[in-house]
């Protein structure tokens, strides 16, 4: 544990499936607005993760990667879902060009995959999730960094 205010959790996803379970059991925790921030290599899982969490929270249409499109959104009668892959932006200036700072409202939860691309753009973060190899699996250690962190996680470890 980082400290008591805020603490942080270590998951062990050996496959793919715990993956897109641990995505499906976080949906159940999600309530906006929210900034989910995803850091690890490629490969990692990242993508997969955020996908069962837009699966699990009802978007019913192909969820797909935002690697070239830098940003895909989905609206929900009770929330709008907006998932950044920023791997290729070279200049957080970029951003600007996007309107980044419009997706995050107060019905929003923006899920950023390599969100220290865009440190100074991102107005605060919840939670951050950082995924590692762990042997044949991943690793994924888990940090609130609000209220709103503490609570998704203590939903999470009393499941």
């Amino acid at each position: 544990m980082v400290n008591s205010k805020f603490p942080d959790y270590i998951i062990e996803l050996p496959n793919e499936n715990e993956s897109v379970a641990f995505g499906k059991r976080l949906a159940l925790c999600v309530r906006p607005p929210l900034v989910f921030a995803f850091t690890g290599d490629l490969g990692m899982g990242k993508t997969a993760i955020i996908r069962a969490l837009v699966q699990g929270l009802g978007v019913e249409s192909p969820v797909k990667s935002p690697t070239f499109s830098l940003v895909e959104s989905y609206h929900l009668p009770t929330m709008h879902i907006h998932h950044f892959d920023l791997y290729r932006i070279n200049d957080e200036e970029e951003l600007d060009y996007l309107g980044f700072r419009d997706y995050f409202t107060d019905d929003s939860l923006c899920a950023i995959e390599w969100a220290e691309k865009a440190n100074q753009l991102v107005p605060y973060i919840d939670l951050q999730f950082t995924l590692s190899l762990a042997g044949a699996g991943r690793q994924l250690h888990l940090m609130a960094k609000s209220d709103s962190g503490k609570t998704i996680l203590e939903k999470l470890k009393g499941e």
